[in-house]
């Protein structure tokens, strides 16, 4: 009988499929065939019940605990064999892996969001973690083991924290209330809101708080407002919603504050009686506490009015003016209207009017200028006075800018000024753009003038014009150039040529027999074309031209004839071409070249334009924001005691700071200080 693959196969699968039945119905196989067929179906194992991808799915669908739960269960099966069962616990322990990374990554995530703001997390956090922590432990033993020493090391961290804090709370006197509440606020986050711990120390800070309200009414009955300003501000900082308290709190603030004043002035301390006014006005609450003044307001004010009197009969200026102003400031802060001219200002009014005319006279318009502002404080509605303010403002800041002037630069290394006026030129032009608010540039036409009208020498003349003068020397102003001949073959095309066609030359040479063996046939052409060559001689003039341009300069300084700043500047360019001529030989062309580098002229202008912007933006360092240095010598005149210079420097700053528009109030108020502390000028 012949059996066939396809039988053979048939046969196979139904005994597979029903292994005794087939071997009934398939007698007539070989034996060997049979058994065979048998060997196979007995070793076939059944498919795989949990396959990679249903872990997969069921993890993407949230029914991996589950499946977790189908697969242990299985696994208790006693029939299963053991190939089936190794699968499982395969599957098993993938799902079990990914369940316990999945939970580690959420107690990770619960912890870190509950973190302090010193980094440690409650223990109320960490102990609920703990069914996290025993579902991680079933699913994968690795992974618990991470984490679990994480909540370990979290845990003691914070436990050691809370110890430390409880033996710092024990060791706290009844006085250290503030520090008391902090750390009862700390150890009760530490353990966690909501457990007993944290409920317990919530319940003693109420106590402390309640005993403090206790204390703060006691401390007020006895007129103690220091300390019972101290309570109310605590027992505020923990209950800043509390009405009644922060209501006391004013109340607190402005009895203190009286207590302060009328103690101060009764100790004849009136400028420390001046500065718990200033002090109250900024506090965050003074407009609460500035009604409850309200009674005490004119007689603060009026008795600064009395001291400035006072001061003014004893021709003490400086102090009057002082007590006067602070009069103002404090109707101002207390919200009273201003008087208008007190009858008690009238004796330094009239002093300083004085003053100012003397000073004016003498061409010290800063000095009168600060006078004018001293009687603008006390008179500021005087008609006259804002005439006077303004025409002697023009006179300061005809005086507080500087007058800036650039002499020729002179050019000695090349015997003429060719370059000096354009140097010279665009550094003006340059401070005239980029400081056109801080200095007054003056041509040298006009020093000219001035040298001619004065009889005076040509240095003379400059420094008496100006309050800066720069000078310069060009120091060089040179082209050094080269030229270097060069020569070169070059192999060129220069057309075409017929010659000898190698292929007819090698036909012709050979014998019938050989260019049959060899498969020759007939070249076309007994001649061919080709490109004739030819070595060319190429010429070229190699031009470099190497410009160098420097200068020195200085500003001297026309009150003393100082040098304050000298710098030298040096600019250097190379420029290099090659010449060579037109070739025309044959079919090979080229065109002629040319360096075609600038004139040594328009290199040498272009380096002194170069050189002026450098220098210019030196310069205007050097001279920028003169308001800052007119402050700078004004503070050290006060310091040596000079109130006339001070107060003429602190005018100049204010003008041109005013001119900028920046804040010139401080400056303002030093120039009148300076002012009424300065001696007369005869």
């Amino acid at each position: 009988m012949m059996i066939t693959p396809e039988r053979a196969r048939t046969s196979l699968r139904s005994l597979l499929r029903n292994p005794l039945g087939s071997l009934r119905h398939n007698a007539g196989l070989p034996l060997v065939l049979l058994a065979s067929i048998a060997l196979v179906a007995a070793c076939a194992a059944p498919p795989d019940k949990y396959t990679a991808a249903d872990i997969q799915q069921a993890s993407t669908s949230g029914n991996l605990a589950a499946l977790y739960d189908q697969i242990e269960a299985d696994l208790k099966d006693p029939a299963l064999g053991e190939t089936q069962r190794q699968t499982m616990q395969l599957r098993l322990s993938e799902a079990g892996r990914t369940l316990a990374q999945g939970s580690a990554k959420e107690v990770r995530a619960a912890v870190q969001s509950s973190a302090l703001p010193d980094g440690l997390v409650p223990l109320k956090v960490y102990d609920a973690q703990a069914s996290r922590l025993e579902s991680i432990k079933r699913w994968d033993a690795a992974t618990f083991q991470r984490v679990s020493t994480e909540i370990t090391d979290g845990k003691k961290k914070t436990e050691e924290a809370i110890a430390a804090g409880e033996a710092q709370l024990a060791g706290l006197s009844d006085s250290q209330v503030d520090e008391k509440l902090a750390l009862m606020d700390q150890l009760g986050a530490l353990n966690g809101a909501g457990t007993d711990e944290q409920v317990e120390y919530a319940e003693q800070k109420v106590a402390i708080l309640k005993d403090l309200r206790e204390k703060a009414n006691t401390a007020i009955e006895n007129e103690d407002f220091s300390d019972a300003q101290r309570m109310l501000a605590t027992i505020a900082a923990v209950n800043p919603a509390d009405q009644q308290v922060d209501e006391k709190l004013v109340e607190v603030d402005a009895k203190l504050f009286e207590q302060r004043f009328y103690d101060a002035l009764a100790n004849d301390r009136p400028d420390d009686a001046y500065q718990a006014l200033v002090t109250l006005s900024e506090a965050p609450n003074f407009e609460k506490v500035r009604p409850r003044l309200s009674e005490s307001a004119d007689v603060m004010a009026d008795h600064f009015v009395t001291l400035g009197s006072s001061a003014s009969q004893s021709k003490q200026w400086r102090n009057a003016f002082r007590w006067f102003t602070q009069s103002r400031d404090i109707r101002e802060r207390l919200g009273l209207s201003q008087p208008g001219e007190l009858p008690q200002e009238k004796p330094l009014i009239q002093e300083m009017h004085r003053r100012y005319e003397k000073a004016r006279k003498k061409e010290m318009y800063g000095l009168a200028w600060g006078y004018l502002n001293v009687i603008e404080v006390l008179q500021p509605d005087s008609p006259k006075l804002r005439r006077d303010l303004r025409e002697t403002r023009e006179e300061v800041l005809q005086k507080a800018v500087k007058r800036v002037s650039a002499a020729r630069f002179e050019d000695h290394h090349r015997g003429s000024s060719e370059f000096g006026d354009t140097v010279t030129a665009e550094i003006v032009q340059y401070l005239f753009q980029h400081l056109s608010e801080d200095v007054r540039i003056i041509e040298r036409e006009k020093l000219a003038e001035i040298e001619q009208e004065r009889g005076l020498s040509k240095e003379a003349a400059q420094l008496q014009a100006v309050d800066y003068l720069i000078q310069g020397n060009i120091l060089e102003a040179k082209i050094d150039a080269t030229e270097r001949n060069l020569s070169q073959r070059k192999r060129v095309t220069t057309g075409k040529e017929r010659v000898s066609n190698p292929d007819w030359d090698r036909w012709t040479s050979m014998s019938e027999k050989e260019r049959d063996r060899a498969g020759m046939e007939t070249p076309p052409t007994t001649t061919i074309e080709r490109d004739r060559v030819e070595d060319v001689q190429i010429d070229q003039i190699y031009h470099r031209k190497v410009g160098v341009f420097s200068v020195s300069y200085r500003v001297i300084d026309a009150d003393n004839a100082k040098v304050i700043f000298a710098d030298t500047q040096r600019v250097k360019e190379e420029l290099e071409g090659t010449d060579s001529p037109a070739i025309d030989i044959g079919d090979f062309k080229q065109e002629a070249q040319v360096a075609n580098l600038p004139t040594d002229s328009e290199i040498l202008e272009k380096l002194a334009e170069e050189i002026s912007q450098t220098v210019g933006q030196k310069l205007a360092a050097v001279l920028v924001d003169p308001e800052l240095q007119y402050e700078k010598d004004a503070d050290r005149s006060v310091r040596e005691g000079n109130f006339v210079g001070a107060a003429e420097q602190y005018a100049y700053a204010v003008v041109l700071s005013d001119r900028k528009q920046k804040d010139s109030s401080k400056l303002s108020e030093s120039l009148r200080e300076s002012a009424v502390a300065a001696a007369p000028v005869d």
